[in-house]
């Protein structure tokens, strides 16, 4: 954990690859890989000879910005730019062309030119596969589309020519404020819906004042709860349940691990704004 800012460490997961785990900064590293194999059973998979760490912003606070580094800008952009790639939620052509051509220079360098191992066209193309959002190369899936994107992608990339990596960090992410969830933690889950009791696939975006839950498929907010009207809430293994006043909300998640992410985030938050009751069974 580091300051006003608020990074958190997290550690791969040795039996889901896929699961990110966040660590307790208090704990030593060491403490934390020896609790792995003495809990795994050999037969769930063999313990990694490298376990991969990452280094995540875990707040996204207003009041931070002022005291950004430039080491926060590169961990920040990435981690910024790998919510976008998720496709969670709708982005501009425009703004995710311009963002992915920013990312591309800061972590690729100069845009190539034409080798003998492939065209250019085919190099741009592999390079867009890569930096754009998936549901925006998605929506041109006739070739024309397609080569359109590709081709201006690579016209913004060049644009940006020697310019330093620092520079492009922090370009993209005061670039990225024009995208109205850029600070925001995203989460996949299930909403019970408070009228008919029927779940619904959903995206739930959490910044520093609410939580705000989205329809995955239509995009359309289904419930926003200032975080201010939590008097109570906890989970586990899968389910957060928030108490509002009188009412009640159930969100499944798709993993402990997110679970417990999610409840630790309000957490956070919440003790930043006022005192709210949480349910320490988690």
């Amino acid at each position: 954990s580091s300051g006003i800012n608020a990074e958190y460490g997290y550690m791969d997961d040795p039996v889901n690859p896929a699961v990110k785990v966040p660590i307790n900064h208090a704990a030593k590293l060491c403490d934390v890989i020896a609790k792995w194999e003495t809990n795994i059973k050999p037969s769930q998979c063999q313990i990694p000879q490298v376990i991969g760490l990452t280094y995540m912003k875990f707040l996204h606070l207003t009041t931070a910005n002022d005291t950004i580094t430039p080491t926060e800008y590169k961990l920040s952009a990435r981690q910024l730019h790998a919510n976008a790639r998720l496709g969670y939620h709708g982005m501009e052509v425009e703004l995710a062309t311009c963002l992915g051509a920013v990312m591309a220079q800061a972590e690729e360098g100069n845009c190539p030119t034409i080798t003998q191992k492939a065209p250019l066209e085919q190099q741009l193309t592999e390079f867009a596969e890569k930096y754009i959002p998936n549901n925006i190369l998605d929506r041109c899936k006739e070739h024309s589309s397609k080569r359109r994107l590709v081709k201006e992608f690579g016209e913004i990339w060049q644009k940006f020519k020697d310019v330093p990596s620092p520079v492009l960090y922090q370009k993209y992410f005061t670039t990225a404020e024009r995208w109205k969830y850029h600070k925001s933690t995203l989460f996949r889950g299930l909403y019970s819906h408070p009228k008919d009791g029927l779940k619904v696939a959903v995206c739930l975006n959490v910044t520093e004042n609410r939580l705000t839950i989205i329809n995955a498929e239509t995009l359309v907010i289904m419930d926003a709860i200032e975080l201010d009207k939590i008097v109570h809430f906890g989970g586990y293994p899968f389910t957060v349940t928030l108490k509002i006043n009188n009412k009640s909300l159930s969100i499944m998640l798709v993993d402990k691990h997110k679970c417990y992410l999610l409840t630790e985030l309000l957490a956070a938050y919440c003790r930043l704004t006022h005192v709210v009751a949480r349910d320490e069974t988690i």
